[in-house]
């Protein structure tokens, strides 16, 4: 079997759980019936303590997991990126030269970095490809810096607003442009549960609407709009659950930002959970997802919560950024709010606890699960992979 190393940051134990990177995870367990799959990767055993014996069991999968110890500049952005890649190509090496691979694929936020890619192609002799996958608006994440294109195989990207701006400023390189969303699988629902042990497992009320908030308290998120919008609601019947990484984990400015939030929460109908934790238990126990980010900056290009919250047939409540109107149609799958309007938000909150989906909001998700079942989307990159090794 063909070998493939994959390259990416952040993919660790056990934030693969308890986030978007959980699809991540199972798109690559998907390419893995085809090739064997390395992955490069960081973490620490402060962040992830039993990161070697998760890796262990990867290898059911055909998954093999290679770690480092990028995170102790944590501190510095610039120092963590710099040092962080220094110690990736370090290990790419090594890899390379023990494990023969027929194929590299890496995945990051910055188009220049493309050129590390490219350095690995030609300097090795091994079909390479890049993929854009994270949403930055930093200086030298303009695609104009792109340079690797000219020599990598393809250049691939995971949201197609990104796709569009590569393809303006490397129109002669079409070719090599591709679009390659993630997925989710979409056979969440056929997974038994029991809702009353979910909701006593998390001290969550029975007689209540649970709309559920995941990520971190930023404003990049909409958390702060949607705390605001949540104080307009003055009707019984309505419980916000916001779901968070907390200390500990990756949200590194949670104190500041919890007591911020302390500050300005008015309605008593609301818990906090932080930790990570099983984003599907979450989600069974769920009646209405709230996905109110302001900007898709520092995440990935395609909302993987909010297409997880979807695999699961739950109404969205969605800020009409380009990707996410993609995603959700305004009362076919969800519903849309202007971004960082709080009165819009609270509006379309009050009008899924009221209405209880009549009233011309109808549910059918057989459009989302036809563009972005897992199964589907995933064929592409093994086209990809087939045209090269």
């Amino acid at each position: 079997m063909k070998k493939v190393l994959i390259i990416i940051d952040g993919l660790w134990p056990p934030v693969i759980k308890s986030s978007g990177m959980k699809i991540v995870h199972e798109y690559f367990k998907r390419l893995a019936e085809n090739y064997e799959i390395h992955i490069l990767t960081s973490t620490t055993k402060f962040i992830a303590p039993n990161y070697v014996e998760w890796a262990k069991q990867q290898e059911a999968y055909n998954l093999y997991f290679h770690f480092i110890d990028a995170r102790r500049f944590d501190f510095n952005s610039f120092l963590k990126l710099l040092v962080g890649k220094i110690l990736f190509i370090i290990h790419v090496f090594k890899l390379i030269r023990t494990f023969k691979f027929s194929l590299i694929h890496e995945y990051g936020s910055l188009p220049i970095l493309s050129l590390v890619t490219s350095f690995y192609k030609v300097y090795f002799k091994i079909p390479a490809i890049f993929t854009t996958c994270t949403v930055n608006t930093s200086f030298l994440a303009s695609f104009r810096y792109a340079w690797g294109i000219k020599f990598l195989d393809y250049f691939t990207l995971a949201g197609i607003e990104l796709t569009k701006k590569t393809l303006s400023c490397w129109p002669q390189y079409k070719e090599k442009i591709k679009f390659t969303p993630f997925g989710v699988d979409i056979t969440s629902l056929k997974q038994p549960f029991k809702r009353e042990e979910l909701l006593k497992k998390f001290g969550l009320p029975r007689n209540k609407k649970i709309y559920t908030f995941i990520g971190p308290l930023e404003e990049r998120k909409g958390f702060f709009t949607l705390i605001k919008a949540v104080n307009r609601i003055k009707e019984d019947g309505f419980f916000l659950l916001i779901v968070t990484y907390g200390l500990g984990g990756v949200d590194y400015k949670f104190k500041s930002h919890y007591e911020q939030f302390k500050k300005l929460m008015k309605n008593k109908n609301y818990k906090v959970i932080t930790g990570n934790q099983n984003v599907s238990e979450i989600l069974r126990l769920t009646d209405i997802f709230v996905f109110p980010s302001t900007s898709l900056k520092g995440t990935l290009a395609q909302p993987l919560t909010l297409l997880e919250a979807l695999s699961f047939e739950l109404p969205c409540i969605v800020s009409d950024l380009e990707e996410n109107k993609r995603i959700v149609q305004d009362y076919t799958n969800g519903l849309l709010f202007r971004r960082k309007d709080d009165e819009s938000l609270a509006v379309k909150m009050e009008k899924l606890l009221r209405c209880n989906l009549s009233d011309g909001v109808s549910l059918n998700f057989s459009k989302f699960k036809k563009e972005y079942d897992i199964s589907n989307t995933v064929l592409t990159v093994k086209e990809i992979y087939g045209n090269l090794i």
